[in-house]
């Protein structure tokens, strides 16, 4: 679904809400987003997109290096209609 092998009731029931609202995974790639030493690696943390701004993120990904939580950082970019906005916002979930 969104890079694990496996799909369990919650993720069945996740997909159908997400249709329900129109909602597009956006996580993409095969590298768990929440990993802890000694357990099983989860794709928990997923990003959602709706139909008007699907075509507006590029570049998601997860990022490497030491991180402070079981939960790796993602980053990815949102097309905004500014020509060269003053403020970026680097949001890390």
């Amino acid at each position: 679904m969104w890079g694990s092998l496996f799909t369990d009731k919650r993720g069945e029931y996740l997909m159908e809400w997400a249709a329900e609202l129109n909602l597009s995974v956006m996580s993409v790639g095969d590298t768990p987003t929440f990993e802890r030493e000694g357990r099983e690696s989860s794709f928990i943390d997923i990003t959602w997109a709706t139909e008007g701004m699907v075509n507006r993120v590029s570049n998601w990904k997860i990022l490497t290096g030491e991180v402070y939580t079981y939960h790796r950082h993602i980053y990815f970019d949102v097309e905004t209609d500014e020509k060269n906005p003053e403020n970026k916002t680097k949001i890390h979930h």
